[in-house]
């Protein structure tokens, strides 16, 4: 009788442990999947951010342009973006989404006599945390650490340690 409750108990810890094992190995398989298809989607939005930001910035510099098509084009811009985020809104992060729209959102009013430098001033800002936090979101960064500790390089040189001072006095303000 006891060797047969011991057989029992041991056929349920098996059978436990083989649907742990399942499941595990399930997640697994589709993680991998989902973090190829997120990583793409994340490099996507980084490049429509990228080429949004860059058509605000020559809007800023082009003089041919009346500032009503200037607003129109940043508009449009911005919009891009937004079509990005709405049609890939199954793996973006919604604070991320929400940021990049959100650093659009009124472009069209950096597009006044005088072109107003605080919002583009803001503008940039708002762009440059974008990409840290596509960088961060998409995993970018923990494998460059990653790859960083692996390879055990550290780049540097005059311009990186410029960069690196820069950065901490930056960072020591924030």
């Amino acid at each position: 009788m006891e060797g047969a409750l011991i057989g029992l108990a041991g056929l349920l810890i098996g059978i436990l442990l083989n649907e742990y094992y399942r499941r595990k190995s399930r997640i697994e398989k589709y993680s991998a999947q989902v973090f190829e298809k997120r990583l793409n989607i994340y490099e996507g939005l980084m490049s429509e951010v990228k080429l949004a930001s860059s058509i605000i910035g020559e809007l800023v510099e082009n003089k041919d342009l009346s500032i009503d098509e200037k607003k129109e084009v940043a508009f449009h811009a911005g919009l891009k973006v937004a079509e990005y985020t709405d049609d890939n809104q199954f793996y973006l992060d919604e604070h991320i989404t929400v940021h990049c729209c959100m650093a659009f959102v009124g472009t069209s009013d950096i597009f006044e006599e005088p072109i107003n430098q605080e919002l583009l001033k803001d503008f940039r800002q708002a762009v440059k945390e974008a990409y840290e936090m596509i960088r961060v979101e998409s995993g970018v960064a923990e494998l460059d650490g990653l790859f960083r500790s692996i390879t055990k390089s550290s780049p540097g040189g005059r311009l990186i340690d410029g960069y690196k001072a820069i950065k901490a006095a930056h960072e020591k303000k924030a």
